[in-house]
């Protein structure tokens, strides 16, 4: 296993349809598996890692969780943005043992 720090950064909702989610998984001999639930940094204004246009913004939110060590870990970014959708795949190699940082900003489409 390995370590996961994924950090969302500037979420500034304009429109009530503005939206913000990364779902992070692996892949495994049977499929994919998502990555296990990532516990936020602070929990009582941010306990979910799904942003709507009602929530507070924000200039970063960072969670921690288990993933896979020794391969990739996948990323699928959706951010609307001012009537505009965004889908991303991403990815980051991360060792066994090792934590790492993935960030996505919803004032650009990825980082």
């Amino acid at each position: 296993m390995a370590y996961l720090k994924l950090v969302y950064k500037n979420f500034a909702p304009k429109d009530s349809a503005d939206f913000f989610q990364v779902q992070s998984y692996f892949n495994t001999y049977g499929g994919n598996t998502f990555a296990f639930p990532y516990a936020s940094f602070d929990s009582k204004d941010y306990p979910s890692m799904v942003y709507f246009s009602n929530q507070m913004p924000f200039d970063s939110v960072s969670y921690l969780g288990l993933t896979a060590g020794n391969q990739y870990t996948y990323f699928q970014v959706l951010i609307k943005r001012n009537g505009i959708r965004i889908d991303h795949t991403d990815s980051v190699y991360i060792p066994k043992g090792t934590l790492g940082t993935y960030r996505v900003d919803y004032q650009h489409s990825f980082q």
